[in-house]
């Protein structure tokens, strides 16, 4: 696994990482600082906010699932308590909105989230989704 330790690394290094296709997970690891000038700097070049930002990758994740675990009902999407947390509350709402069976367990309570995870995690609980807290789930 490479681990960038020199807190470098620009949208174009991120791009061009080996990607797979099948169920290998990926095989760097950025740090946050990392990834959220990545993902400025990506919005930017889109021309598209960091929301919007963070709705295609939310759709590209439910569109990836979907496809490779076409059996699978009941989603368990578990969030975190920054950006990578609001993708997850965009798959949960989508995967809600298409009919599956989805339990969110959260690393924080949504009304203690900011920016655009908070907006994000508003979505779904307006669309009817419950969330979780991870210290009150008992996953046996």
């Amino acid at each position: 696994m490479q681990i960038n330790r020199e807190g470098g690394g620009s949208l174009p290094q991120l791009l061009s990482e080996p990607r797979s296709h099948g169920p290998r997970l990926p095989s760097s690891l950025w740090r946050s600082e990392q990834i959220r000038r990545a993902e400025a700097e990506l919005a930017a070049a889109a021309g598209v906010s960091l929301y919007e930002l963070m709705e295609r990758a939310g759709t590209a994740l439910f569109d990836y699932a979907k496809g490779h675990w076409p059996a699978a009902h009941h989603w368990w999407i578990f969030t975190g308590p920054g950006n990578n947390g609001g993708d997850g509350y965009v798959l949960a709402r989508l995967a809600q909105a298409a009919g599956f069976r989805v339990r969110v367990i959260a690393a924080r309570a949504p009304a203690k989230l900011k920016g655009d995870a908070h907006r994000a995690a508003a979505a779904f609980l307006a669309a009817g989704g419950q969330v979780e807290r991870f210290e009150d789930v008992h996953l046996t």
